[in-house]
Parts: C-alpha cells; sequence; structure tokens
C-alpha cells in the first residue's frame, strides 16, 4: 500500500466531522481548545439525553399501555336493554303436595339450608313416595311451567312502553330458567326501541305477584326481582342483583348505558390473561358467558354434572366441546 492512501485516525476524523450531518461534530475540529470542549460536552449530552428518551419509549411500549377514549353520540332512536323479570316465590302453592316429606325437600334446597347445614336434607330416598310422585324422573321446562305461577298472563297484568299499552307479553318476552325459577326476559324475539327519556316515556310493569298461590319452602319472602342487562349477557351472571320490589310498592330505575370494547393480543384482561374475541362454538363472547363456563367447568369436575339450568348449552371442558343433555 502507498504511502498516500494511508490515513492517520486524526485525518479520518477531520473529514468525517466537516462530512457528517450530526449537528455539532463539525465543531469540534477546528477552533479553540475550550470551544471544542464546549462542543464535545454538548453532544456528549445530547446523545446520552437520546438514549434516556429512546430506553424510556421502549419501556412503555412493551407494557402495552391502556388508553380510554370517550365520545359522545347523539341518536333518534335507541334499542332499550334487556329486561328479566322473576317472581321471587314462584312455586305455586296448589301445585306442591301436601306432605311433610315434600315441605322438608323444599326447605333442604332453600336459603335456609346455607346457614344451618344438614337441618332438613337427611332423607330416606328408598322410600317408594319419592319414586311415585317423580321425584327421580327427567324434567322439562313444561314440568316447570306446571310447578310455577304463571308467568304470561299471570305475573304481567300489563305493561306500557313509549306510552303504548302492550297486552301480548309474549311477544315481548320469552321464558328464561333461572335459579329463582322461570323468568321472563324481554329483547329475545322482538327489540324493543325508544326515542324518549324519562320514566313516563319508557318501561312500566304492573306485576301481579298471586300472594294468595306462594309457597313458603325453597322461597321464604315475596317480591319481584328485575335486572337489565345487554340481551346477550346472563342476567344471573351479570355481577349485579338488580332490583328488588315488595308486594304493594313503586320503584322507579334509573339506566346508563356504558359499552366497554377490549383489545386483543398482546393487550391483557388481567396482568396473567388475555381478552378472548370468540367462545369455542363460535359465538360472541361476552363476560357472563366467562363466569358461566367457569361455573359450569367447576361443577362438571367436581360431580361429572351439569347444572339443570344449562341443559343443551356448550360448555368448554378441557379443550373438549361437550353438550350438557
Amino acid at each position: 500500500m502507498a504511502d498516500s492512501d494511508c490515513k492517520t485516525l486524526a485525518t479520518v476524523w477531520g473529514e468525517f466531522s466537516q462530512s457528517t450531518g450530526f449537528h455539532g461534530v463539525n465543531k469540534l475540529k477546528n477552533g479553540s481548545k475550550l470551544r471544542c470542549l464546549f462542543w464535545l460536552c454538548s453532544f456528549l449530552a445530547c446523545a446520552a439525553y437520546l438514549t434516556y428518551v429512546m430506553i424510556q419509549e421502549l419501556g412503555n411500549y412493551y407494557t402495552y399501555p391502556t388508553y380510554t377514549t370517550l365520545e359522545v353520540e347523539t341518536h333518534s332512536e335507541i334499542e332499550f336493554p334487556a329486561v328479566t323479570i322473576c317472581n321471587l316465590n314462584s312455586l305455586s302453592k296448589s301445585s306442591v303436595l301436601n306432605d311433610s316429606r315434600v315441605d322438608n325437600y323444599y326447605l333442604s334446597i332453600g336459603p335456609r339450608e346455607i346457614h344451618q347445614v344438614q337441618m332438613y336434607n337427611k332423607f330416606n330416598w328408598s322410600d317408594p313416595f319419592y319414586e311415585q310422585n317423580g321425584f327421580f324422573n327427567e324434567r322439562k321446562m313444561e314440568d316447570i311451567l306446571l310447578e310455577h305461577k304463571r308467568l304470561h298472563q299471570g305475573l304481567f297484568n300489563i305493561f306500557v312502553f313509549d306510552q303504548t299499552a302492550l297486552n301480548d307479553s309474549k311477544e315481548y318476552f320469552s321464558v328464561e330458567l333461572k335459579p329463582n325459577g322461570p323468568c321472563l326476559t324481554s329483547n329475545k324475539t322482538k327489540i324493543l326501541k325508544t326515542s324518549n327519556t324519562g320514566s313516563e316515556y319508557n318501561f312500566v310493569m304492573w306485576l301481579n305477584l298471586e300472594q294468595e298461590d306462594s309457597y313458603f319452602g325453597q322461597r321464604l319472602g315475596e317480591g319481584a326481582q328485575f335486572t337489565v342487562h345487554d340481551k346477550d349477557e346472563d342476567p344471573y351472571f351479570h355481577g349485579s342483583s338488580g332490583y328488588y320490589v315488595e308486594p304493594g310498592h313503586e320503584y322507579y330505575g334509573a339506566l346508563r348505558k356504558y359499552t366497554y370494547e377490549y383489545m386483543p393480543e398482546p393487550f391483557k384482561a388481567t396482568p396473567t390473561e388475555f381478552c378472548r374475541d370468540s367462545s369455542v362454538n363460535g359465538d360472541e363472547y361476552f363476560t357472563t358467558k366467562c363466569w358461566k363456563e367457569c361455573y359450569v367447568r367447576y361443577i362438571y369436575e367436581s360431580c361429572n354434572c351439569i347444572d339443570f339450568h344449562y341443559k343443551g348449552q356448550y360448555v368448554c371442558i378441557r379443550y373438549e366441546t361437550i353438550t350438557s343433555d
């Protein structure tokens, strides 16, 4: 290699400092030592600050922070939420056999048994009485409805929506079996929509609890329970017990709707879990479906059985889909 091709480090640095696009580097070549020292300190300080900011931003990015955006929209008409109404003492006294063994059975599955364990549940299941009266028979929805008070044209006397009297509850309400017994849920077959606000313009109900036919066994009180929820959510797992109305009383409930949309992976629902986009059978996934799935899975793994209220529903158990028939 010729001597003319050899360049010292100082020569290379001089050429680089005069041609680079980094601001301030060209000030390090020429001038007094004090001036060069000033620009060197300034350059190093800026480089250190840039490195610090980049590390902070990268760390912030990989924590996947959550941002909340609020938007206000105006609609001329809005879908009214679903309403589920239950009679707290729905079992019909006239359908219950007048026998102490039947009373003992209903007391054993009521709330009193929770606090006084094994007070009533000592049964002699070999007694022919239980088989003769259908205790071991497979029960269907029709059988349960016969044992409870009427719902359509029974619990509902009349209801008003948007100041319009609606007499046919079957058109707007469907029967849903809950742990309290048969209940009525709206917005399953026909959606109620409103364009007005205020208690006089929305949903007004007159309920008949049929107190003269109440049976105080499984339930020890009387009244109506109702809750307001999304039509795709299960009210029993909604996280709220709803509203309670005593016989002979009125109750006014104000509503406010919140809609939450959860981000998919890599955003987490909890510190250890991700949000799910859909359930195993492809339906849209809701929070109450998650709670229900956990509940049914726990019952299944504990006793290898499914709660009667969820017969015919698909439940994910250890990556297998079963039908609880």
